[in-house]
């Protein structure tokens, strides 16, 4: 049995009886690659560290989310790992998510505690009844030196039900976090976490959280989970944290110590979450003998007499195909759709007809209150604003193209690495979601007072953000925030796609995904940006790719695989790591490690390096993690002092036991 595996405790051995094989250390040997060269790891590399943590739920944060962090402290280093424990009854209520910490510390080589922070003396849960795995915590480390878990994000929908505690901004709910401010001993930063009081956010939920910081200033990123104040579900937001315990809001400054709620909104929003180009639908609900469907939008109409289908769906199908060829005005800037999947309609039990725009923009369309629809005779139409009425899909949240990413600092900027999403609901058929289109990039060299000012991963078309201002829309077609094309694309690569509207994407194209929503990107001596994301082949089997970007033009040189690997991949959380003497590597964290070239079953860690010179990359490393297979992702990767530190997600029936460990970097 390898070094490693040796010391992956079973979920059912507490954490003390874990930290006899803590100990246990390895050096990394290469298991073979597939369709890249493999460099066994040399001698001299710094030891690996590990930390495991048990009790953890199935559910936990990938992506570009902070859920290790190597803290080296004045009164010792410590490895500290946050992760989900479900709710039984006895920790909070059954279904629910609970956040958690495990401690590894350095000094007496074992792991300290493995522990539910958000434990309250009196046993009253300030938790809701979300279970998503948007409630998982994460790690900030700030400027002042703090640690902050926040946790709940999804939790924070008032169809969940949060609890009063985390009411604020008059009609919204705040994330909790829990704080750890500097002066916390290492060794001690779980039982800090856990004394903490509940402090909130100036912001409703933002989950798959990263930060960065710059000055006495750090930035919290995630994924917004409400449309309230001045988020929207779906798009990319931040808060402002500054040295001290404040946070940047629309009202000022505020010292999150000072009061439980936050006075004022602190939440920036990059950008509106692009659409899809779905503005109206409607449902025939009867279809009995000869009947008409007139419909009209701010004066452009089309009017289908004698429809004499005898189903709703014929009906439907009858109006769709003549609004799209025998009106010319209504065919020039819409386009009628009978949906292969509308979760909207499917209980009205009748026949969808959805109405998009066809050059995919729906914002400058009138309301559906000026949408006119009149079905007579032998046919009836109705939508969830009631009979002869269209409903506005616009609102419902199913046709947004949702952002995922993260932020990194690198040099002088923090940059925020952004993928566009398939869309949620698309009439063409019901799509999973981490599978994305493209990548947007932004970047910023810090506030001045509350305001952030970006631009482009360039430094051209710059913009400012303030803390509760309204969100804009800045990903349409065309934007300059989206990474390009290369000149040519490789063989095998998937080409992005900038058209978001149904028609240009998977399913309703025969195209894979170019992008799975895991990404990180680092800089090259000579200025070079490389993006690595988890991607598509053209022959649809997982692999990472990677692009190469010059800030000085504003252009993607060219692009590549990292690795594309003969067993057909897996999805896999990934870092690159650059050690600022040119040498740039990269980790993958996979949940099937047998289509990755490593042997057994479970998860790999695989660690690659990267010949600028040449556009190459080379493996370095492959390690076996054991464990089940999984077929999500199996947790997050880092960017450490030493190498990569891993967060290893290892499944044991409907729970898990997270294992932390390093790897050493080329």
């Amino acid at each position: 049995m390898n070094a490693l595996r040796s010391i992956l405790c079973l979920a059912s051995i507490a954490s003390a009886a874990c930290a006899a094989h803590v100990e246990a250390r390895s050096t990394l040997t290469a298991a073979p690659a597939h369709q890249v060269d493999v460099a066994a790891a040399p001698a001299g590399k710094p030891a690996s560290r590990h930390v495991m943590s048990t009790r953890a739920s199935a559910i936990e944060p990938a992506n570009m989310t902070r859920t290790a962090a190597d803290l080296d402290r004045p009164s010792g280093r410590a490895i500290l790992s946050a992760f989900a424990i479900p709710g039984d009854g006895t920790n909070g209520a059954p279904g629910t998510l609970q956040p958690a910490v495990g401690l590894w510390d350095e000094r007496s080589e074992r792991v300290l505690t493995d522990r539910q922070i958000n434990l309250p003396p009196d046993g009253n849960f300030t938790t809701a009844t979300s279970n998503a795995g948007h409630d998982t915590p994460a790690i900030v480390l700030t400027s002042d030196d703090a640690v902050l878990v926040p946790y709940g994000a999804a939790s924070t929908y008032r169809s969940y039900h949060p609890p009063a505690a985390w009411s604020c901004l008059r009609a919204q709910f705040c994330e909790p976090f829990k704080f750890a401010p500097s002066d916390a001993r290492s060794d001690a930063l779980a039982s800090t976490l856990a004394a903490s009081p509940e402090y909130l956010l100036p912001s409703s939920g933002l989950s798959e959280l990263s930060s960065a910081t710059l000055g006495d200033a750090t930035l919290i990123a995630g994924q917004q989970q409400v449309s309230a104040g001045s988020g929207e579900a779906g798009a990319q937001g931040f808060v402002s944290y500054r040295s001290g315990g404040r946070f940047d809001t629309a009202a000022g400054s505020w010292n999150f110590h000072s009061s439980h709620a936050p006075p004022s909104d602190g939440l920036y929003t990059i950008s509106q979450t692009p659409g899809d180009g779905a503005y109206v639908e409607f449902a025939v609900t009867n279809a009995a003998g000869s009947g008409r469907i007139s419909l009209d939008i701010a004066g452009v109409s089309c009017t289908m007499n004698g429809i004499a289908a005898g189903s709703p769906t014929g009906a439907a199908q009858e109006f769709a195909q003549y609004a799209n060829s025998a009106c010319p005005a209504f065919r020039g800037r819409f386009e009628a759709i009978v949906p292969r999947f509308d979760p909207l309609e499917r209980a009205s039990g009748g026949a969808a007809i959805g109405i998009a725009a066809r050059n995919g923009d729906t914002n400058g369309l009138p309301p559906s209150s000026a949408v006119r629809l009149d079905c007579s005779g032998g046919v009836a139409c109705a939508s969830p604003a009631g009979p002869d009425r269209v409903y506005d899909v616009r609102v419902s949240g199913l046709h947004r193209h949702y952002l995922f990413g993260g932020v990194t600092r690198l040099g002088r900027y923090i940059y925020d690495l952004v993928d566009v999403q398939q869309v949620t609901g698309s009439w063409y058929g019901s799509e999973h979601n981490s599978l994305a289109l493209a990548l947007a990039c932004f970047r910023t060299s810090g506030p001045q007072g509350a305001a952030w000012r970006w631009t482009d991963c360039s430094g051209r078309h710059p913009f400012t953000l303030r803390p509760g201002a309204a969100p804009v829309a800045r990903l349409g077609r065309g934007s300059p925030y989206l990474l390009g094309p290369p000149p040519v694309y490789p063989s095998n690569y998937a080409h992005y796609i900038y058209d978001f509207t149904m028609r240009a994407q998977p399913p309703a194209s025969n195209v894979p995904y170019p992008v799975i929503s895991a990404e990180s990107i680092a800089q090259l001596r000579n200025g070079i940006l490389i993006v690595a994301h988890g991607c598509q082949t053209q022959g649809r089997t997982d692999a990472i790719c990677y692009l190469e970007y010059d800030p000085r033009t504003g252009r993607t040189l060219r692009t590549g695989f990292v690795d594309q690997p003969s067993g057909g991949g897996s999805l896999a959380s990934i870092a690159l790591r650059s050690d600022g003497r040119g040498n740039l590597a990269l980790g993958a964290l996979a949940g099937i490690g047998s289509k990755w070239g490593c042997a057994g079953i479970g998860g790999c860690a695989l660690v690659y390096r990267f010949d600028a010179a040449n556009g190459r990359w080379s493996r370095y490393s492959a390690q076996s993690l054991g464990g089940s297979n999984d077929a999500g992702f199996p947790g997050t990767v880092a960017a450490s002092a030493h190498g990569f530190l891993f967060s290893y997600k290892q499944l044991e029936g409907t729970r898990a036991q997270i294992v932390t460990f390093e790897r050493a970097a080329p």
